[in-house]
C-alpha cells in the first residue's frame, strides 16, 4: 500500500517494523481478555515480544502504548477481564521504554530545542491529486516527502486508484457495526465476536481524522504549542506516519467485504465467489500498481569509494598521536548528500557519521521544501556557522574541531569555507573527498573538544543496560511465549 511503499522509499524500514508489531497489540490484547465467566483460549505472553519489537523505535513504542491503552479501555467498557493481559503488557512497555528513557536522561540539558513551528509545518500531511488531505490519509498516503511518492500516486490516476479502498472502508464499517440477524429475522448479539474488528475500524477512523486535523492551520498551532511545552512530543510532527495505525482497520474492512462477497455468491457459484473475494484482497495492490518498479529503482547495492578508508587511516593516526578521539566538520552543510558517484544523484543520508571512526559534528538540521527545521546540535551548529562564514582556521580549532572533510561531488552550502581552509593543511584528496587538518589540532587537548566529548563510561553502561533489558524482553518474551504455547 502507499504507506509501506513510501516509507520504504524513504528508508524508514524501522518505522514499518514498529507499525507491524504495534498493529497486532490491540487485537491480541482483546483476544486474550475474555468475557467475564469465560476462559481465553490464548495466553497473553505474546504481548511481551510484540511490544518489545514495536519499541525498536520511539514511534513504535508510542504506537504500542496507545494500542494498549485503547485496548484496555475498550475491553473494560465491554465488560472483559483485562488483569492478565495488562500484567504482561504494562511491564513490557516499561522495558521497551528504557532505551529511549536512557537516551533522554543522558542527553538532558545537552541539546537545544529546535523550531517546533517549522517542523510541524514541514512534516504535515499533504493532499494527493484529486483527494483532500483526509482522502489521501484514508487511502494510506499523504506523506510530506514528494521524493518518496511513486508516479501512480502523484497524477491523474491517484483518485481512481484510491476509490476502491474508500468504498471498502465505507462498506466494511457498515458490515462491522450492523446487528446481524438469524434466519427467521431475529436480531443476534455479535458484539463480543466483532469487538476486535470494530476497535480496529474505530481506531483507523480516529487516526485519519486526527492526522488530517493536525495538518490544518489551527491543528498546526495546537501541535506547535504542545511541542514547545513538551519537546518529547516532537515525534508527533510527522503526522502521516501515524496512519500506519489505520492499516489493521483497512485489512479488517477488506476481510469483511471479501467475506460478505463470498457468503452472497457462494450458494450459486463457489468459483465466482472465490474470484469475487480475491478481487477485494487485491485492493491494496491496486493502490500502488507501480510499487515494485518504483522500489526496484530506489534500492540498489552501492560501493563507497576507497577514499573513505584513506580518510579513516588519517583520523586513526591522528587519534593515536593526540590520545583522544578526533572531531570532524563536513561540507557541504546538512545531513544529506547527492553524489553521482555512488548515489546516482539521489538525495541520501551523509555516510560520514557512519563510516568515519571519529566524532562527526552534525547540527541535525533538515531542509524540507526550502524550509530549515533545526536539529538539536547547538555546539555543532555554531562550529558549522563559523566555517561557512570563513572564520580563521585557528579559531575553528579552538572550538574543538580537528578536521574538515569536503564531500566535493555533493551539492550544498559551502559559504566562505574556502577562506577558513586556506589556513589549514590538506592531508588527502581524491575525486570525491578532500580532508584538511586545522592548525593547532595536533597539540590541542581535551578541553577544546569538551563540547563534542564522547560519552563517559558510566553513560555507556547505562545505555547498554537499558538496551539489554529491551533485548531480554524481545528474546526472552519470544521464548517464553513459545514455551507457554506448547504447554497450552
Amino acid at each position: 500500500n502507499p504507506f509501506v511503499t513510501e516509507r520504504l522509499a524513504q528508508g524508514a524500514w524501522s518505522l514499518l517494523l514498529g507499525v507491524a508489531a504495534a498493529a497486532l497489540v490491540p487485537l491480541y490484547f482483546l483476544l486474550t481478555s475474555p468475557d467475564r465467566g469465560r476462559r481465553s483460549t490464548r495466553g497473553p505472553a505474546w504481548l511481551v515480544p510484540l511490544i518489545a519489537l514495536a519499541a525498536f523505535t520511539p514511534t513504535g513504542l508510542a504506537m504500542a502504548a496507545a494500542a494498549v491503552v485503547g485496548a484496555m479501555v475498550v475491553a473494560a467498557c465491554a465488560g472483559r477481564r483485562i488483569a492478565m493481559p495488562a500484567a504482561f503488557a504494562v511491564p513490557a512497555l516499561a522495558l521497551g521504554a528504557l532505551p529511549a528513557l536512557a537516551g533522554t536522561l543522558l542527553g538532558w540539558g545537552a541539546a537545544e530545542a529546535g523550531s517546533a513551528e517549522a517542523g510541524v509545518v514541514a512534516f504535515a500531511a499533504r493532499a494527493e491529486p484529486g483527494l483532500a488531505t483526509i482522502g489521501s490519509l484514508a487511502g494510506l498516503g499523504g506523506i510530506w516527502n514528494s521524493d518518496a511518492v511513486p508516479a501512480s500516486r502523484s497524477g491523474a490516476l491517484t483518485l481512481p486508484l484510491t476509490l476502491p479502498l474508500l468504498l471498502v472502508w465505507a462498506v466494511g464499517t457498515v458490515l462491522a457495526f450492523r446487528r446481524p440477524r438469524s434466519a427467521d429475522g431475529a436480531p443476534l448479539d455479535a458484539s463480543a465476536d466483532m469487538l476486535p474488528a470494530r476497535t480496529s475500524l474505530g481506531a483507523a477512523a480516529a487516526v485519519v481524522v486526527l492526522v488530517a486535523l493536525a495538518a490544518t492551520p489551527p491543528g498546526q498551532a495546537i501541535l506547535t504549542a504542545m511541542i514547545d511545552a513538551a519537546p518529547a512530543l516532537g515525534i508527533l510532527r510527522d503526522g502521516q506516519k501515524w496512519v500506519g495505525l489505520a492499516i489493521p482497520g483497512a485489512a479488517v474492512a477488506i476481510a469483511l467485504v471479501a467475506n460478505a462477497a463470498w457468503a452472497s455468491i457462494a450458494p450459486s457459484s463457489r468459483r465466482l465467489a472465490a474470484a469475487g473475494a480475491a478481487a477485494f484482497v487485491l485492493v491494496p495492490l491496486a493502490l500502488v500498481p507501480d510499487a515494485g518498479t518504483f522500489l526496484a529503482r530506489e534500492f540498489a547495492p552501492v560501493r563507497y569509494g576507497d577514499g573513505w578508508n584513506r580518510v579513516n587511516d588519517e583520523l586513526a593516526a591522528a587519534g593515536a598521536e593526540t590520545g583522544r578521539p578526533q572531531t570532524v566538520l563536513v561540507l557541504p552543510a546538512g545531513g544529506f548528500r547527492s553524489t553521482p558517484l555512488w548515489a546516482g544523484g539521489r538525495v541520501v543520508l551523509d555516510p560520514a557519521p557512519r563510516l568515519l571512526h571519529a566524532a562527526v559534528l552534525e547540527p541535525g538540521d533538515l531542509s524540507v521544501g526550502g524550509q530549515v527545521v533545526e536539529g538539536e546540535g547547538g555546539a555543532a551548529r555554531d562550529a558549522q556557522r563559523a566555517l561557512l562564514e570563513g572564520a580563521d582556521a585557528g579559531e575553528l580549532a579552538a572550538m574543538g574541531v580537528d578536521w574538515v572533510l569536503d564531500e566535493t561531488t555533493s551539492r550544498g552550502e559551502r559559504g566562505s569555507a574556502g577562506e577558513t581552509l586556506a589556513g589549514a593543511q590538506q592531508r588527502f584528496a581524491d575525486d570525491e573527498l578532500r580532508l584538511w587538518r586545522l592548525p593547532g589540532a595536533e597539540s590541542a587537548g581535551a578541553d577544546e573538544a569538551e563540547a563534542f566529548a564522547p560519552a563517559s563510561e558510566a553513560a555507556r553502561r547505562l545505555a547498554l543496560a537499558a538496551h539489554a533489558c529491551w533485548a531480554l524482553a524481545l528474546a526472552g518474551g519470544t521464548a517464553g511465549a513459545l514455551i507457554a504455547g506448547r504447554r497450552r
